[in-house]
């Protein structure tokens, strides 16, 4: 999978959908705590569990098979989404393969390319949320970019205060990158 197909962001609804976390480490923590956000149903596959998971676990949030995965384990839990969290890249990169060639989302820690996802940042607000991701550094936005490294825009947020994005080219290890910063809305509460 080229990293260039993470140029294009969407949102998932995860409600009650089936979510496979192969690993159970603090990064794989982080993303669990973010599909429960969702509404995902979760299932860890681990040989043991960091003490954050293991709360979790206690509040009956997840549920948790106690050994090594199996590959097959995809094919028996169905997920929608997995993600490949362990601190082995080889199985990783394993789970990945498997889930690309049967069409599953799959994200993969150690070597985000070998999956078909990217997970952005996300800053949350009471009814929207702002969503920071890496964009690949081709494609005409870029281009005019060329010239400035920061470039803002402007909108009207729903309280009617103006508020800005901010794109802006960043470099790391040499290379230029551009991050981006998204706006969503989010369902209203009541």
């Amino acid at each position: 999978v080229n990293i260039m197909a993470f140029s294009y962001s969407v949102m998932l609804d995860l409600s009650g959908r089936n979510v496979l976390v192969i690993g159970g480490g603090k990064v794989a923590t982080r993303k669990i705590h973010r599909v429960l956000k969702a509404g995902a149903c979760v299932t860890v596959i681990a040989p043991e569990l960091c003490e954050d998971l293991s709360k979790l676990l206690q509040r009956h949030a997840l549920q948790y098979e106690q050994r090594a995965f199996q590959l097959d384990d995809i094919g028996v839990y169905a997920p929608f989404l997995v993600f490949a969290a362990t601190n082995d890249s080889g199985l990783n990169k394993r789970i990945a393969e498997y889930c690309n060639e049967n069409n599953i989302l799959v994200n993969s820690i150690t070597e985000p390319k070998n999956g078909n996802f990217s997970v952005q940042s996300e800053i949350e607000k009471k009814y929207y949320a702002v969503v920071c991701g890496k964009i690949p550094e081709k494609g005409r936005f870029v281009d005019k970019l060329e010239k400035d490294s920061k470039r803002n825009f402007s909108f009207v947020s729903e309280n009617g205060k103006e508020s800005s994005l901010t794109f802006e080219r960043i470099k790391t290890n040499g290379k230029y990158s551009l991050v981006s910063v998204s706006l969503f809305e989010r369902s209203k509460v009541t």
